[in-house]
């Protein structure tokens, strides 16, 4: 990582840092997979929901009572 200071357009001096290409792949790459394993835990609470609320309630009130996929109950 290198830091560089700069002078910007308000005449204040300010610092900044770089990363190189193989950080930013690292950093791009961390990132990409958190996304992910964001996704498939949201994905499989939803599953677990509901199956939780279809044995709770039954398949039918359940299904009637969700809402539709754009968000409109309509």
């Amino acid at each position: 990582m290198r830091y560089r200071a700069y002078i910007d357009e308000d005449r204040d001096l300010m610092i900044a840092y770089d990363t190189d290409e193989a950080q930013q792949e690292a950093i791009d790459r961390v990132e990409a997979e958190a996304e992910a394993a964001g996704r498939k835990a949201a994905q499989e609470f939803e599953r677990e929901m509901d199956q939780s609320m279809r044995e709770a309630i039954g398949s039918d009130r359940w299904e009637a009572a969700k809402r539709d996929a754009d968000g409109y109950d309509f």
